[in-house]
């Protein structure tokens, strides 16, 4: 579809601009109204109210445009400098720096007309944007409030794009920039020629002004009814995560807050919810006095404001010191209660032990050799404990997935014996047509490894070392657990340990992996 201009109609053709591109519109070298920005030094400090330019001219500056843009001021002499100093003179802003009345701007700038304020009747941005495209047709300039305190002028509309002229920065694409969050604009007409590059978009209709607000509509507006202006944000759900442990970084997810302002002249405005952890139009989430490094109770400040008032809420955030775990040579970790329970469990449901050495006397015989394999490790040498022979395994494979693998009675049969299941590790002693042979006393059967991962070659480690990380800590003991659950359930040959993982997990080396390994490596975790 065509592109339309504000209160025109114009072939569209490429130009660069400012040093930027402007899409498919088009334009003149006087109008570099296109550049100005509310912070430009030239006129930033100018006060509005207890404000300035820079912090809440962007409406000023929006008008400012229009002025030039409809060939009622030139920018060889005017820019929103000048607007807002004749604002000054008339004392036309209010404390906030909101403009007090809308015939403020008639007397500053006579030319223009039919000033009012309207409610988008539409919710998508396909619908917003018709609507605007509809007003720029009837001869409107449109200026769009696209959060509740900044505001924008419509230049022009392709498809369902809205193309922008931003005070506070170049983007051109209103809905890519701001979203579909916009609920109010503001529309006039001016009698001034446009500059060149603009036509008049045929004949222009004046549209109904009835549901206007008294004193929106005609060269001479009424006395309006006032509102005492506000603003409030409800914090409508708190991050689902508030505390968290030093260097971690911080997560908003699940967060919401919803705004509700009173303008003074249109009174109560109630904004849709947004959440805090995407793109907020409705208000700000300040987080500059948050220190996730450092451990403490912050804040989360929640801003919201208007051209006439602001406020803010907040919520608290705790940062945490950092586990840290200790090796010298063995870790000292931080033992969970549940794991301590399990552990406990286990060695309560055990046949007692044969007679052996005292638990103490080989956790500290472990620990010395453990200290002294670090230490030779820590040097550089490559000497490892000498270790019994072992029988070669023919192979290992394991499976990872949320099915079932079916282990069957011959390949390519349907007759199944058992299946495996996510994370089993199988011990395969030869393989036919893609079927790995699975033999115990326990089960003689087949399973296609084409759903199966060849485990490789097994990796030597340390006793007490299961995971192969060089440290004897509370991982290795979760491991260790996580084996005892499953051991009876599990048919020989099927295992969540690999044969060397079993090995290092066998911490007394008596050939059993049962509660005294984890007796064991409870006594070396905690010391």
């Amino acid at each position: 579809s065509a592109c339309v201009l504000i209160g025109a109609a114009a072939a569209p053709h490429t130009v660069q601009k400012c040093g930027r591109y402007a899409d498919t519109l088009t334009a003149n070298a006087a109008e570099d109204y296109h550049s100005w920005r509310q912070n430009d030094p030239r006129w930033a400090e100018i006060p509005m109210g207890v404000y300035n330019v820079a912090s809440v001219g962007c409406l000023s500056t929006s008008l400012s445009m229009i002025a030039v843009m409809s060939g009622a001021r030139s920018s060889d002499s005017f820019d929103p400098g000048v607007f807002v100093n004749s604002m000054n003179s008339i004392g036309a802003f209010n404390e906030w720096g909101g403009i007090s009345s809308w015939g403020s701007i008639y007397k500053v700038i006579p030319e223009f007309s039919e000033f009012g304020s309207r409610y988008f009747s539409g919710t998508t941005e396909s619908e917003k944007a018709q609507e605007i495209k509809a007003l720029m047709e009837q001869g409107y300039y449109v200026i769009v409030n696209v959060n509740t305190h900044h505001w924008v002028v419509a230049e022009g509309v392709s498809g369902d794009k809205v193309y922008m002229i931003d005070p506070a920065k170049d983007e051109r694409d209103m809905f890519a920039v701001y979203g579909s969050g916009a609920v109010e604009y503001m529309v006039l007409k001016s009698s001034g020629t446009p500059v060149s590059g603009f036509v008049t978009a045929g004949p222009v209709s004046v549209p109904d002004t009835s549901s206007l607000p008294a004193g929106a509509a005609g060269d001479a507006p009424a006395e309006s009814v006032k509102y005492d202006p506000s603003i409030t944000i409800n914090v409508t759900d708190i991050p689902e995560k508030t505390v968290y442990f030093a260097g971690e970084a911080l997560d908003l997810t699940g967060g919401a807050a919803q705004v509700t302002y009173v303008d003074p002249d249109r009174g109560e405005i109630r904004l849709r919810s947004e959440a805090m952890n995407g793109v907020t139009h409705s208000y700000s989430v300040d987080t500059s006095e948050v220190d996730m490094d450092v451990p403490g109770e912050y804040d989360v400040r929640i801003i919201a404001y208007t051209d006439h008032a602001s406020t803010e809420e907040s919520f608290s955030i705790t940062v945490k010191e950092a586990p840290v775990t200790t090796v010298v040579p063995v870790t000292t970790a931080v033992v969970t209660t549940k794991a301590v329970a399990a552990a406990a469990a286990a060695v309560s449901s055990e046949k007692p032990a044969p007679e052996k050495e005292s638990a103490a006397t080989t956790a500290a015989a472990l620990t010395t050799a453990v200290s002294a394999t670090t230490a030779v490790s820590a040097a550089g040498s490559t000497a490892a404990p000498a270790e019994t022979e072992k029988e070669p395994l023919v192979s290992e494979y394991y499976y990872c997935g949320s099915d079932s693998i079916s282990v069957v009675s011959a390949p390519c049969t349907s007759d199944i014996v058992t299946t495996v299941s996510d994370g089993c590790v199988v011990t395969v002693n030869e393989i036919v047509d893609g079927y790995g042979h699975v033999v115990s006393d326990d089960i003689d059967g087949w399973v296609d490894l084409t759903g199966m991962t060849p485990a490789g070659a097994p990796a030597e480690t340390a006793a007490g070392d299961i995971n192969g990380d060089g440290i004897v800590d509370i991982y290795d003991l979760t491991m260790l657990n996580d084996y005892l659950d499953c051991f009876g359930r599990l048919p020989e040959g099927f295992s969540v340990l690999r044969e060397q993982e079993l090995k290092s997990a066998d911490i007394n080396g008596d050939g059993c992996v049962d509660s005294e390994d984890v007796l064991l490596y409870l006594m070396i975790i905690c010391g």
